[in-house]
């Protein structure tokens, strides 16, 4: 768990998680996947993308992840969740 912890926890924290989320999230995900390297991994990428911010997408960049559509603004963010939960019948 200290690996899976030492790559996600700056961005785990940054998400505003404390200690025991963040062993938890880690916990769990190592439950399933049985390979801390690539729970931290993971915990790390899904974190930085719901932060939404320009240093979290530069931080995505940096580790070789996709950054297209990667929303860094709350407006954007309020029409992609407006649209998501849009009632089919409410588009016509």
């Amino acid at each position: 768990m200290s690996e899976a912890l030492q790559s996600s926890a700056s961005a785990l924290k940054t998400s505003g998680n404390d200690l025991a989320e963040s062993l938890a999230i880690l916990t769990a995900g190592n439950q399933v996947v049985q390979d801390p390297s690539k729970v931290g991994s993971g915990a790390r990428t899904i974190a930085l993308r719901l932060a939404g911010t320009d240093q979290a997408k530069a931080e995505l960049a940096s580790i070789g992840e996709e950054t297209e559509g990667v929303i860094t603004t709350v407006s954007k963010l309020r029409d992609v969740i407006m649209n998501a939960t849009r009632v089919s019948s409410n588009s016509f």
